[in-house]
């Protein structure tokens, strides 16, 4: 499995939700210092308020859908997740006991 790049995710996330964080600062309990909230947005390592502050920024933006896209998104995972379940058996009785398997 390749490298996670977690810097590089943690970039996308802040700049992605910039203004969401701008909105909900204003009525959040826990706000971030200045320094804090400028690291949301830049692309280094962070600490671990500022990634529990994106995390709960992209948590309450997935909160705030309709039902029926949160239902249809839990459908499709749990498509996912069987399906990827299946193709791993199907492979594994395919292999049998290969020794390179």
């Amino acid at each position: 499995m390749p490298p996670v790049d977690t810097v590089g995710s943690l970039a996308a996330l802040g700049k992605s939700h910039e203004m969401a964080e701008e909105a909900q600062d204003s009525r959040a309990s826990n706000t971030l210092s200045g320094s804090e909230s400028q690291e949301v947005g830049e692309p280094k390592a962070s600490s671990a308020r500022v990634v529990h502050k994106v995390v709960r920024l992209q948590g309450d933006d997935q909160l705030n859908r309709p039902v029926i896209s949160l239902a249809l998104s839990g459908l499709a995972a749990g498509v996912a997740i069987t399906v990827s379940v299946f193709a791993q058996a199907a492979i594994a009785l395919r292999l049998g006991g290969e020794p390179w398997a």
